[in-house]
């Protein structure tokens, strides 16, 4: 690109029209440029939008984390999201089924993280999205653990393709 506006501004100016009216080889100079200018923001628009339609179209997987005191405590990953904007009803429908179905105490705020492109993955390159959601208290199943093994409070339930795990580690 860079090439083809050094090329139009050196041609401008070798073949320089003498015998003409000096502002009038200055327009001829300029509206060639103007015009491989005007070819090199489209092609770098259109190269934009062809990247923005392909991450958009990639598979969508959401790794979800729930914190109390500051630590991981559930964390479920890959699970395969549909759209961006279930994120939230989407996380709390996971916590609620790794709690053995029962409802989450959490605080009214969210994190959110912004999503990455991760071309490392097995299946191919996905749209990885996390949101982390702190908890008010722990969860029962997991403060029984915590009591009888204090380090076993994160509960992890990693999701690949349609099979569910669920392992207990510690910090």
């Amino acid at each position: 690109m860079l090439c083809a506006i050094i090329a139009v501004i050196v041609t401008g100016l070798i073949v320089q029209p003498w015998k003409q009216q000096p502002w009038l080889a200055w327009w001829q100079w300029m509206d060639a440029v103007f015009g491989v200018a005007t070819l090199a923001v489209a092609l770098i628009v259109w190269w934009g939008e062809l990247t923005e339609n392909w991450e958009h179209n990639l598979p969508k997987r959401l790794r979800v984390v729930f914190l109390f005191d500051n630590q991981p405590v559930l964390v479920c990953e890959d699970a395969p999201l549909i759209t961006e904007t279930d994120i939230r009803a989407m996380a709390q429908q996971i916590g609620k089924q790794m709690n053995d179905n029962k409802e989450l105490s959490l605080r009214p705020f969210f994190e959110p993280l912004l999503p990455i492109i991760d071309r490392q993955s097995k299946t191919g390159p996905v749209r990885r999205y996390e949101i982390r959601m702190t908890l008010k208290e722990l969860p029962t199943s997991l403060a029984e653990r915590r009591n009888s093994d204090p380090s076993l409070i994160r509960k992890v339930w990693p999701v690949a393709n349609g099979v569910e795990q669920e392992t207990f580690e510690k910090v």
